[in-house]
């Protein structure tokens, strides 16, 4: 099994600060450093044959970020909003809710529970009419602003079909901004509703199509978070096809249990 790419940051007694960077084909990954989330620059490449790949920083004089970009990766998506249709609501820390429709019927509710936010947040959800970029049919999509928004706590994103779909048909694919970096996801869904849990707030959608499908038709993960979601994604989609076929299948394999305590550990 491969290892996913790891980044960490260790003080030691008596020196600075170092990243370190663990896992599989690491020369894939670059190391980047944003001071506020929004910008980023790259730091270094990481040489070949290097695992554990440790590089001193510093950390002390502003707020600082890091995370691993892939080389190379991401084929943007060309995403028409139907800003008609956008839904604004402010939500402070103790939680909330925003809802949407978007033409064809389709439903959108975004819950946030206590504790979500630092800080009360003006938070607007406007439908997808359309994607392009990649050959993926919209079954239905939402943009959640402000785009990059992170959270203490997991929010819910519910949407349910003006019509029924067929569960094991449909998968999640996830943007940043206004249509970088698409990525598969992991959803919970059935006839009636198809379920996001979100840690951060960019576009999501719901497109047909199973897990081979996609891994040819979107381009790597930038990331090594998005890495471990499409690999979240393909094994619960496998379990979820099993389910669909044998009504007495008893879901997850201990395999799968193990693969999946792996790529969250």
């Amino acid at each position: 099994m491969t290892a996913m790419p790891m980044l960490q940051i260790r003080t030691q007694h008596g020196g600075p600060p170092e990243l370190r960077v663990t896992g599989d084909d690491l020369t894939l990954f670059n190391i980047e450093w944003s001071s506020d989330l929004a910008s980023w620059e790259e730091v270094t490449a990481i040489p070949a044959d290097t695992s554990p790949f440790v590089l001193p920083v510093d950390i002390e004089n502003t707020p600082v970020f890091f995370r691993l970009a892939r080389v190379g990766a991401g084929t943007d998506l060309s995403v028409t909003l139907d800003a008609g249709s956008a839904v604004t609501n402010r939500i402070d820390r103790d939680g909330g809710t925003v809802e949407a429709t978007d033409a064809a019927g389709n439903h959108f509710r975004l819950e946030l529970p206590p504790g979500a936010l630092l800080s009360p947040e003006a938070m607007t959800l406007t439908p997808v009419a359309s994607i392009e970029g990649a050959s993926l049919e919209l079954l239905a999509g939402i943009d959640v602003q402000p785009d990059g928004l992170r959270l203490l706590k997991p929010a819910n994103l519910v949407v349910t079909p003006a019509a029924a779909w067929d569960p094991v048909g449909i998968s999640g694919v996830s943007y940043e901004g206004a249509g970088a970096n698409p990525h598969r996801v992991p959803v919970s869904r059935s006839e009636d509703v198809i379920q996001f849990d979100l840690m951060r707030f960019s576009g999501y959608c719901a497109v047909e199509g199973a897990a081979a499908a996609l891994q040819s038709t979107l381009p790597p993960p930038r990331f090594a978070r998005e890495q471990a979601y499409r690999e979240l994604a393909a094994t619960i989609e496998i379990a979820a096809a099993r389910s669909a076929a044998d009504p007495d299948d008893e879901g997850f394999t201990g395999d799968e249990i193990a693969a999946m305590e792996v790529i969250l550990d």
